[in-house]
This record gives C-alpha cells, sequence and structure tokens, in this order.
C-alpha cells in the first residue's frame, strides 16, 4: 500500500475544516482553492467543512458551511479606533467559538492568515482544535510580513502555535526562513490547477468560444484575468499593448475581471481612450466562466506586483497559452522552471515580449506547450493534493503519539 493511500485511509471519518475568508460566489484568489482542495478531499471519503463570512456559499458548493461574523459587518463608532477593533476582533472570536464547538472540527485549515482568520485560530486555540495556517500572498501574510505588522499580537501567536505553516511558493519559504519560528514545520505545497477543466483549445473551439463571448473570430487576443486594481496594475498592461496595437492591427486586448474599484476603473477607461484603443480593448467585468476566455484567447499578460502563486497563470499554462508575466523572485521562476513562461521587468519589456508572441504564432504553441507540461508536472490535483493528505496525516499522528505518553 502506498504512503497515499495509507494517508486516505487515516483521514476517512476524521472531520476538518477548511476556513477561508471569502468564498465564491466572492471573487477572491484564495476562495476558489479553498472549494477546490475541500471538494477533492470530500470525494476522498473525508469529513470536510468550509468556514467563511461569505453567507452566498451555502448550498453553492456541495459541502457544509458555516459562517462566522465577519468584521465589516459590525456597525461601530469608526471613531474609537482601538476599541473598534478590540470589539469587533472579541465579536468575531466569541463567534467563531460558538461556530467551532457546535460541529467540532478535528483539524482547521486557515487559507490566509489575515485578521478575520487570526481571530479564527485564537478561537480554536482556545477550543484546543489544533490547526495548521496557509500563507497565500507575499507582503500580506508570509511569516516576516505577519511578524512585523501592526495587527502582530493578532496575528504573529496564531502562526507560532499553528502545527504545521504553508507556504505556496518558495517565496514563503524565504520569508519563513526570517523568524524564529521552527523550521520543521514550513511546507511548501502549491496551487493545484484542474486540468480537465482548463486544457488547450484547437482552431475550431478557440472560434467557438470567441463567438460565445461576443468577440471578433479573427485576431490575436492577449487576455488577462484579475480584478481590476492598483496592485494586479491593468494600467501598465494598457500603456504595454499600446505598442502592440501599434504593430498588429488585429490584436485585441481583454482585461477580464471584477470592476468594483470603481476609481481605478475609470483611470484605466481614460488611459484607454486617451491613447485610441478604445475599440482594441475590452473590460468585460467579472466573469464565472474562465475556461472560456482562457480558451478564446492567444497570450496571457500578468503584471502584478505581488502575488502568492496566481491561479490564473497556473490556468493559463494549463490552457497551453504563452505566458508573459511581471518578474516576481521565489513565483515566477518556480512557475515557469525549465523556461515556461517569459518573464519581464518592466513595461517596455512586456510590450515587446507580448508583440513578438502576437506576432509569431509557431513561438506561441511552442511556448504554450512547454507551459501546459509544467502545469501537469508540478501542479496537478493529484500531486498537490497529496501533500495535504501527508501534510493532514503527519498532524493527526503527530497528535495521537503526544496523547500515547501522556
Amino acid at each position: 500500500m502506498d504512503s497515499r493511500t495509507e494517508w486516505i485511509r487515516l483521514l476517512q471519518g476524521k472531520r476538518i475544516a477548511i476556513a477561508c475568508q471569502t468564498l465564491p460566489p466572492d471573487f477572491a484568489g484564495a476562495g476558489p482553492r479553498a472549494v477546490f482542495q475541500a471538494q477533492y478531499l470530500a470525494r476522498l471519503g473525508i469529513d470536510i467543512w468550509l468556514v467563511t463570512t461569505t453567507r452566498e456559499a451555502i448550498g453553492e458548493h456541495g459541502l457544509p458551511v458555516a459562517v462566522v461574523t465577519a468584521a465589516e459587518d459590525l456597525e461601530l463608532a469608526q471613531w474609537a479606533t482601538k476599541l473598534t477593533k478590540a470589539a469587533r476582533a472579541l465579536r468575531i472570536f466569541l463567534h467563531a467559538r460558538r461556530v467551532l464547538r457546535r460541529f467540532r472540527p478535528e483539524l482547521l485549515h486557515l487559507v490566509g492568515l489575515y485578521p478575520w482568520a487570526g481571530v479564527v485560530g485564537w478561537a480554536a486555540s482556545s477550543l484546543g482544535i489544533p490547526y495548521i495556517v496557509e500563507s497565500t500572498l507575499d507582503g500580506a501574510d508570509d511569516a516576516r510580513t505577519v511578524r512585523h505588522a501592526p495587527d502582530w499580537p493578532l496575528r504573529y501567536p496564531v502562526m507560532c502555535r499553528a502545527k504545521a505553516v504553508v507556504g505556496i511558493s518558495p517565496r514563503f519559504a524565504e520569508a519563513y526562513e526570517t523568524t524564529l519560528l521552527a523550521s520543521k514545520k514550513f511546507r511548501l505545497v502549491p496551487n493545484a490547477v484542474d486540468l480537465e477543466r482548463i486544457h488547450p483549445s484547437d482552431s475550431v473551439a478557440k472560434m467557438h468560444n470567441r463567438v460565445h463571448l461576443g468577440l471578433p473570430v479573427e485576431g490575436p487576443l492577449v487576455l488577462h484575468l484579475g480584478m481590476l486594481n492598483e496592485r494586479k496594475s491593468q494600467l501598465e498592461i494598457v500603456e504595454a499593448f499600446a505598442r502592440v496595437a501599434r504593430e498588429n492591427t488585429d490584436a485585441r486586448l481583454a482585461l477580464v475581471g471584477p470592476l468594483t474599484e470603481v476609481d481605478y476603473v475609470a483611470r484605466v477607461r481614460a488611459r484607454i481612450d486617451a491613447l485610441g484603443l478604445r475599440n482594441r480593448v475590452v473590460l468585460p467585468g467579472r466573469t464565472a466562466d474562465v475556461p472560456t476566455w482562457m480558451m478564446a484567447a492567444d497570450v496571457f499578460c500578468f503584471f502584478s506586483e505581488a502575488e502568492g502563486l496566481p491561479n490564473a497563470v497556473l490556468e493559463a499554462m494549463a490552457a497551453g497559452l504563452p505566458v508573459v508575466s511581471r518578474r516576481l523572485p521565489g513565483i515566477t521562476d518556480y512557475l515557469f522552471e525549465g523556461g515556461a513562461g517569459v518573464e519581464v521587468n518592466s513595461v517596455e519589456e512586456l510590450g515587446e515580449q507580448l508583440s513578438v508572441l502576437v506576432s509569431d504564432a509557431s513561438k506561441r504553441e511552442w511556448l504554450g506547450a512547454k507551459g501546459r507540461a509544467r502545469a501537469e508536472s508540478a501542479f496537478s490535483p493529484d500531486q498537490v493534493m497529496s501533500g495535504y493528505l501527508g501534510l493532514y496525516g503527519h498532524v493527526f499522528e503527530g497528535l495521537k503519539g503526544r496523547q500515547s505518553t501522556t
């Protein structure tokens, strides 16, 4: 019997809760990943619950969902800053205790160590429920940032008490090494990508997808997927695309993602107009149909300032799209190992590389094939989730060993 089978047998019958502040239909990168992990584990016969603030998630994912109060739901005086934060934290803590006591998970998996998750971690600790922490965004919930953040008394002790700390790319390992936390607690477990749901498409399927999306059938399509905001840097993508548009009169750019940050979206639209690109750039807003967009495009671009391990890039690689991304040390070099993507350091380089790919179909096909191969070899669901099965199994074995010595 292999170790994966042994871990599954050990975990069947165990109750595990995966906690993530927002879940679909809310838009957040960590949310879909948490749902994917939970559904995968449930199919193996493991008793999985989701804990979240997203009430709309109830009944959406085929899994039990427990809702814990979100800080933004609390109506308290805004002038009393410290008092407000303490009152919000206390209310979440008490609510989380009630929820966790009601269905009593044997292990809690916190996805994203933000303030809400920190409070839920404190609640779990107060009930003697073991938990692991998964860091998801460099510069936000990595160990180094959490240790030095203004709210470190809330989050850092939760990380210290965790049975394990998961980082989704080598960037998190580098941050973890700067702390005083035990090195043996850190695990690198990347995001998984659904290779069956998202896959390369042929020219006929691409044409049908474009018709379905209301896009022109002819001409290369450059795609970006992500919420429009400063961190994702869509303004810079528009600037880079201006070069592409000058050199290829049929090329188009689609910036797909929520348009909720109104001021930033207005700036993007204004820049599109100023560059004369109104008929060349589309902003369709949020989509629930990522595969159709991926399988309608020719090139994927990404220029975010900070990430963990971007799902959108993984999905583009799974779709066999050539990817051009801003260089993010410890992240894109890991994703593109073996030349599976193109890293750039400036808007000028982004425009140059996009122009090359837009005009060279053979290079697009070659680079896209390398990306798909990399996704299959390193980020398949079975491979990634085997990492979590082993991690959960080791935690339970450690708990069993501790009980036998007491």
